[in-house]
């Protein structure tokens, strides 16, 4: 049984798949998203716009993937979740002090 996903979750799912992103990097960017968690370091690096430290950071089709990224994040995220490692730690705390 697949676990039921949030209207936000359902809609980051559908994007995710229309625009080619590797599946393997889905759940990550969801829970991100939707949720404020931390990821890996590839993924990290791709939401801080460092292309240098992504393709260090990243398996082979991660890499491949990121062009396919790019036009998920340009197209359907929120731009005030990526784009600079401050972008991206601003997303995270907002959701930090919701927890609190």
């Amino acid at each position: 049984m697949e676990p039921i996903m949030t209207p936000a979750e359902q809609h980051y799912s559908d994007k995710l798949y229309a625009c080619g992103v590797p599946p393997h990097l889905h759940a990550g960017l969801i829970a991100y998203l939707t949720a404020g968690i931390s990821q890996d370091r590839f993924l990290v690096a791709v939401l801080d716009n460092n292309l240098g430290r992504a393709v260090a950071a990243g398996d082979a089709h991660s890499v491949a993937g990121l062009r396919n990224l790019s036009v998920f994040l340009s197209n359907h995220a929120p731009h005030t979740a990526w784009g600079s490692s401050d972008k991206v730690a601003k997303w995270l705390a907002t959701f930090h002090k919701e927890r609190v």
